[in-house]
C-alpha cells in the first residue's frame, strides 16, 4: 500500500466537505449581524438563514460570467424588486367584519 493512506470516516458528516462548512460559517456570521443590528430576537434565527441564502442566490457571481445562480439554473432573470429589509416593520389594516 504504498502511497495510499488509509482513513475511516463517518458517512454524511458535514465537517468532511471544508466548501460547505465554510458557506454555512459565512452564512452564520451574515445571520448574527442581521440579527443584532436590527434588534431582533433569536427565534428568527432559521427565517434569517433562509432569508440569506434566498439572496445569495441572486446576487451576480463571477464564476457564472456575471449570471445569478438563479439565471444559470433556470435561464431567467431573477426577479429582486420584492427585496425588503429584514426585520422592518410590517402593518396590517384588519376590518371590524373580519
Amino acid at each position: 500500500m504504498k502511497g495510499i493512506k488509509w482513513e475511516l470516516m463517518t458517512p454524511h458528516n458535514p465537517q468532511w466537505n471544508g466548501v460547505d462548512e465554510r458557506k454555512n460559517k459565512s452564512i452564520v456570521g451574515v445571520a448574527r449581524a442581521i440579527l443584532h443590528y436590527q434588534g431582533l430576537p433569536l427565534h428568527l434565527w432559521a427565517k434569517a438563514c433562509n432569508t440569506i441564502v434566498y439572496v445569495q442566490n441572486r446576487i451576480k457571481h463571477r464564476i457564472l460570467e456575471r449570471k445569478t445562480l438563479e439565471e444559470a439554473y433556470s435561464n431567467k432573470r431573477a426577479y429582486v424588486s420584492h427585496f425588503r429589509i429584514f426585520g422592518s416593520s410590517v402593518y396590517f389594516h384588519v376590518t371590524k367584519d373580519a
